[in-house]
């Protein structure tokens, strides 16, 4: 995958895909900031879930997965092989 087609894809989940799995789990979007003071080392994983909501195996390969924390927290994740 090219770099532009890359970064079209990032933009498409941060804008198109991101905001329904908000809604989808009933989580705020205003939680989706994070800084320094934020990080916490201590969280526990939740659920992993993939870009259409459903829950996965958090060793998937090749996707785009979304971590959900104990702490409201949610880390996005683009693997590849």
């Amino acid at each position: 995958m090219s770099e532009e087609k890359g970064l079209a894809f990032a933009s498409m989940i941060q804008e198109f895909i991101a905001p329904r799995i908000y809604a989808a789990l009933d989580l705020s979007s205003e939680l989706n900031t994070c800084s320094i003071n934020d990080l916490n080392f201590n969280k526990k994983l939740i659920k992993v879930v993939d870009v259409t909501g459903r829950e996965v195996n958090n060793n998937t390969k090749s996707s785009v997965l979304i971590k959900l924390f104990d702490d409201g927290s949610v880390l996005k994740t683009y693997t590849t092989k």
